[in-house]
């Protein structure tokens, strides 16, 4: 009769283990969910106001950052320019990003704080641009996507792209770009999975842990006992030397040290007032 209090203790234990692994698997799809649904707003996500692409080759690229944009719930540009005119290649693409393109001249930043890229009350997002006339680069990042692109990742993106844009191969670098952004959510999601799995097998030791302890307490009349000899039949067996030898003592320190893209993100503000991170570079 004992042993039914215990065996209900650990159903019931089992039963908010699957509670709590349902809630937070629950919780993590509709938060994915939520985070591919945003829409964003009508602008393009390819702007080759330069040139430098074929119809072929702008309508591909076009489809490519309009697929990624959706999957992964951030609006994902790139814009080139002939000329940066009195900006900087970092204040153009903040601007650009920020404001959209400008409704008489969409070859400048507009003057629209809400007319901008970004997904999400974040407004989150990232630009690419191209300035052909001072072979200039830029990348500008908002909301989430800051801390997604950290300097580190910033930097293999600029690798990605450069050797292409010293070339000329403008549909190489544009190529690569989106095939970067789009590796990197897919890993930035796969990370998030792995730190549901870390709170499901929490949920689970913290819910298993205290009925195994109630259990215990029950088995009243077992206790272990306090030395091994109680556990000899003194009849059956005689000691006559007792010796304990270590034949050798060995160490292996194996390293587990691992490359994740971390760090941190260097900010600043742009004209708008909004937050970006990102880089600029000469190619």
């Amino acid at each position: 009769m004992r042993r039914r209090p215990a065996r209900n203790l650990l159903a019931g234990a089992a039963a908010l283990v699957l509670a709590l692994v349902g809630l937070t698997l629950a919780t993590a799809s509709a938060s994915f969910a939520a985070d591919a649904d945003q829409s964003g707003n009508p602008l393009p996500h390819l702007a080759d106001h330069a040139g430098l692409l074929t119809d072929a080759q702008a309508a591909d690229l076009e489809s490519e950052l309009d697929r990624i944009s959706d999957e992964r719930g951030v609006d994902v540009v790139v814009v080139t320019v002939p000329t940066l005119g009195f900006r900087t290649a970092t204040e153009f693409a903040d601007d650009y990003f920020d404001y959209g393109p400008d409704p008489l001249d969409p070859t400048i930043p507009g003057s629209d704080p809400d007319a901008g890229y970004g997904r999400g009350p974040d407004r989150s997002g990232i630009l690419f641009l191209v300035s052909t006339e001072g072979r200039d680069g830029a990348f500008s990042t908002t909301g989430e996507t800051i801390k997604v692109y950290t300097d580190e990742r910033l930097e293999g993106l600029q690798q990605d792209v450069a050797g292409y844009l010293h070339q000329d191969d403008w549909n190489g670098a544009f190529q690569a770009f989106a095939i970067n952004v789009d590796r990197t959510y897919h890993n930035a999601t796969r990370f998030r999975w792995e730190i549901v799995a870390l709170v499901t097998l929490g949920a689970a030791l913290i819910g298993g842990f205290g009925p195994v302890t109630v259990w215990r307490r029950q088995l009243k009349s077992v206790r272990p006992a306090a030395n091994a000899r109680d556990y000899l039949e003194t009849s059956s067996l005689v000691l006559t030397s007792q010796n304990e030898v270590l034949v050798s003592q060995n160490t292996v320190v194996v390293s587990t040290q691992t490359s994740s893209g971390g760090g941190g993100s260097s900010t600043h503000f742009g004209s708008s007032g909004r937050s970006h991170g990102g880089s600029s570079f000469k190619f």
